[in-house]
């Protein structure tokens, strides 16, 4: 395993890695909620520091999502394969870090409803 893999698992295994993020965000939140001119409710995004965060992952067939998801978690459990379809329903793998990777089967795959929904919207019943 290469030094900069070593060193992005350490990162996502550090339950502090978004603080500084979140933060930030808690800041802007505050920012909108004093400004008169901005009607809007902020409770939703104020979740975001105890939800964390969903990377969905959206590609072809055998594009590499699981093998991203494998390789920046370290989870060797995740079945990948060069040749073959593995994830035939949407999977979500968690980092301690509160980054939540959301694995999709392919959009080229008879599973591959997400692409479907951000191609046509109206395309799921």
């Amino acid at each position: 395993m290469a030094f900069h893999e070593q060193e992005g698992r350490a990162a996502l295994q550090n339950e502090r890695l978004l603080d500084d993020f979140f933060d930030r965000w808690s800041d802007i939140l505050d920012a909108v909620d004093a400004a008169g001119q901005i009607k809007c409710s902020t409770d939703f995004a104020r979740r975001l520091p105890e939800q964390g965060i969903n990377v969905l992952l959206v590609g072809e067939t055998g594009a590499g999502k699981s093998m991203l998801v494998k390789v920046v978690t370290g989870d060797e459990s995740i079945l990948t394969s060069a040749t073959q379809a593995e994830t035939s329903e949407d999977k979500r793998y968690s980092s301690p870090c509160r980054i939540h990777w959301i694995d999709t089967p392919g959009c080229d795959s008879s599973a591959g409803h997400i692409c479907r929904k951000l191609r046509c919207p109206d395309a799921l019943p």
